[in-house]
């Protein structure tokens, strides 16, 4: 099997190229609902806001005050403490009753993590040109590079390492040029890098340089102070496969011998852990490093095989040693939750949970897709069958599996299954995780009411081709044989317009941006509606084309054509929009 990244020929049944560390496994289709893309979700990290329920109490109090001498003290006490202790009980219920409160919430909104950072990068490649556009969530272009590059984000995509133009430094070795890109700082690496990883947090960059004087050098870059320091050299071995905590305070690494020849099975692998600077310890040798949680808590490991493929799936917690599973073979997705103590795997055609290394439990006899999750919760993929997500444990969530089944995991891990969805995957979940609207294979418009209570079905419409909801599903657009439609809570369909091609949130979900297609007019034009009133042109000039929507790490992108040039307007939110480029 050939590299496609770095031409390097390994075995037929390699997930992994040995000389760059790139995954050779295809890319597992995951699902989206009709709002969200990969390139805007991750999974939370220690620096990222969490969202919790807001929980308010008024607390009423009446006292009254009176002057008191010293002689009328000791008979005033008794009436005083008896004050006092009213008031105690009067705290104690109130803090009773918050605490409930706070309890039903808290359980039905379940920790997700969301992303709205203020110094987002907004990532746009002119592929006419060749140059690549960074800018801001106001619209404004903060960096115009002249060569086009590729990003690898940060958890929260407010910086990212840019990879541009390769070429081969040695046998068997390909180098990339490098950089580092935020909203202030854009900063090239003067080396050639083989492999690296970004911490979650974009603090922190761990990459391989060669040199034929210096051999293999393993670098950590501080990106806050804009200062590099050496950790490892190697004459004869090169360190690839590099995971970095989500904090960045810990490194893991595998060394493979110098040359090599996959075909003699010449190949000596070893894998080290770099515990906050101190000395690397061995983890033993053929093993692959599959996730690293902050403070090394969680590393989750398999043994690889002589033609580099994956078995058995491992948990180092500590100085323990935990086996989850000895058939695991990497023909499925790994998902982990927030802080990594549950991992969710396939075996042998079924699925799987563990938590915090205990025995694994059967959720499933299917295999996990993805998991439905609201627009802007965090997500993370890591090589292409590794996802992190920003929740605190996989309890009360909704996956969808390779028959398009919705199931619900409870309580106990036990699955249940909710309806099927439609291959075009058109489903929507509200912002607290609780309910649900999705398109069904016969295409009408399902609603699923309190997940985690008293569920109900609801069919909403009969034929859709495809739908958007607002965060709390109030707010429902969906399209039927061109013509758009409203629900208002659940209430009476509203026709609103006819010939129109596609419809989309705008950033902050306040308005929908819609794409007519009609005949009698020159192209495709842009309108807007909110919440079901009048519809109006988003823009004055009517010699605009609209091209296609473009959803951004942040916001919204709109592709259009005046006058035979093409240019990229973006909404930063509301319904305004702004000119960033022309290409």
């Amino acid at each position: 099997m050939k590299c496609d990244y770095c031409g390097t020929q390994n075995n037929d049944n390699a997930l992994f190229c040995i000389s760059c560390g790139k995954n050779l496994l295809p890319a597992i289709e995951l699902s989206h609902d009709n709002e969200q893309s990969e390139e805007e979700l991750g999974f939370s990290f220690p620096d990222s806001e969490y969202i919790k329920p807001e929980v308010v109490t008024n607390s009423y109090c009446n006292t009254n005050t009176t002057e008191e001498t010293d002689e009328d003290n000791t008979q005033a006490d008794i009436p005083h403490r008896k004050n006092n202790k009213r008031l105690i009980i009067s705290v104690a219920s109130a803090l009773i009753l918050t605490c409930l409160i706070f309890y039903i919430v808290y359980r039905v909104q379940d920790n997700y993590n969301y992303n709205n950072p203020e110094n987002v990068i907004e990532f746009y490649p002119n592929y006419n040109t060749k140059e690549t556009h960074i800018f801001n969530r106001k619209g404004e272009v903060v960096h115009n590079l002249t060569e086009e590059v590729y990003p690898s984000y940060n958890l929260n995509k407010t910086s990212a390492i840019l990879t541009g133009n390769s070429e081969y430094i040695a046998e068997g070795l390909r180098s990339y040029n490098l950089s580092y890109v935020d909203m202030k700082r854009y900063v090239p690496f003067d080396k050639k890098v083989i492999n690296f990883a970004l911490s979650d947090n974009g603090k922190f960059l761990a990459y391989t340089t060669y040199e034929e004087d210096k051999g293999f050098q393993l670098w950590l870059y501080d990106t806050a102070k804009n200062k590099q320091k050496l950790l490892l050299t190697s004459d004869d071995h090169t360190f690839i496969m590099i995971n970095i905590s989500p904090d960045g305070t810990d490194i893991t690494y595998t060394m493979v011998n110098y040359p090599w020849d996959p075909t003699e099975g010449n190949i000596e692998m070893e894998a080290f852990l770099v515990k906050n600077g101190s000395k690397p310890k061995s983890l033993g040798f053929d093993k692959l490093i599959l996730a690293l949680s902050d403070d090394a808590q969680y590393i989750y490991y398999s043994d690889l095989t002589e033609d580099m493929g994956l078995k058995s799936l491992y948990l180092l917690k500590g100085d323990e040693v935990i086996l989850i599973d000895e058939d695991f073979t990497v023909s499925g997705h790994i998902s982990l939750n927030q802080d990594y103590s549950e991992v969710m795997f396939m075996s042998q055609g079924m699925t799987y949970v563990s938590r915090d290394g205990n025995d694994k439990q059967q959720i499933s006899d299917t295999v996990v897709v993805d998991f439905i999750i609201p627009t802007k919760a965090v997500r993370k993929n890591n090589l292409n069958f590794l996802t992190i997500y920003g929740f605190e444990t996989f309890k009360n969530k909704i996956f969808i599996d390779d028959y398009d089944n919705l199931m619900f995991i409870q309580e106990d891990y036990q699955t249940e299954k909710i309806g099927i969805a439609s291959k075009s995957r058109n489903i929507c979940i509200s912002k607290d995780g609780n309910n649900l609207v999705y398109l069904s294979p016969n295409k009408s418009i399902i609603k699923v009411s309190d997940l985690q209570g008293k569920r109900s079905n609801s069919k909403l419409i009969e034929l859709a081709d495809t739908l958007i909801a607002s965060d709390n599903l109030s707010d429902i657009y969906y399209l039927n044989n061109k013509k758009l439609y409203y629900i208002k809570e659940d209430k009476e369909t509203e026709f609103l317009l006819d010939h129109v091609w596609d419809i989309q949130w705008n950033t902050d979900k306040t308005a929908a941006f819609l794409i007519t297609d009609n005949e009698d007019k020159k192209g495709r034009q842009l309108y807007y509606i909110k919440q079901g009133n009048k519809i109006k042109s988003a823009f004055v000039d009517q010699d605009i084309k609209i091209l296609s929507f473009m959803r951004l790490n942040y916001g919204l992108g709109i592709r259009l054509d005046k006058n035979d040039k093409k240019m990229l307007y973006y909404n930063p939110g509301g319904v305004k929009l702004k000119r960033v480029l022309v290409e």
